[in-house]
């Protein structure tokens, strides 16, 4: 029975020292990959954007930033700002908006995620002399691909709907451009 004792104190010393010194030993109520709090994000995109002026493309650039709260489940919730900048040739059409954001699971080392916008439009056609600005809201999609550390690559599609209101004084007239997108993407904490 002694033989026992020392054997059973043995191994439970054993064991012990491994789990105090193991890497992988804290106990996680939340599984890998999921966290507790939320995820704070930066990110800049460029692309090109058919605007409805004809087959001219304009440059996009989009600087953001977006907080996702924690899993609920299957997805991530979240929230957004944004400011896109569409300029070209012929139109630009800025936005300045904030709306909702929902992440995916990774899958294949892509994170996929959906956006959904509203804020203000304009457009401001060179031509014609044109410059309105009205509700425009962006629903959109894509993929962040994980880099190094805190740093992700994203691919993305954007569409943006803008309603122009004549106010009485004319027709209300609808713009509806759509882009692709590249950009990265910064996660703060």
């Amino acid at each position: 029975m002694h033989v026992r004792t020392k054997l059973a104190v043995a191994v439970l010393t054993a064991l012990s020292i491994f789990a105090i010194s193991s890497p992988h030993s804290s106990a996680q109520a939340i599984p890998a990959g999921r966290k507790r709090g939320g995820d704070l994000d930066a990110f800049f995109t460029y692309g090109r954007a058919r605007t409805d002026f004809g087959p001219v493309r304009n440059n996009v650039y989009t600087v953001g930033g977006d907080y996702m709260f924690r899993y609920f489940g299957l997805f991530q919730p979240g929230v957004n700002i944004r400011y896109r900048a569409s300029t070209g040739a012929t139109v630009n059409e800025p936005f300045f908006g904030a709306g909702v954001d929902v992440r995916l699971p990774v899958v294949l080392h892509l994170r996929p995620y959906a956006v959904a916008d509203m804020g203000l439009g304009s457009v401001k056609q060179k031509p014609s002399g044109i410059n309105d600005s009205g509700t425009s809201y962006i629903i959109g999609g894509g993929f962040d691909v994980p880099v190094v550390n805190r740093f992700a690559a994203r691919a993305e599609f954007n569409y943006q709907h803008i309603l122009l209101s004549g106010g009485g004084r004319s027709q209300d007239l609808t713009f509806t451009p759509y882009s692709i997108n590249v950009g990265v993407v910064y996660r703060i904490r």
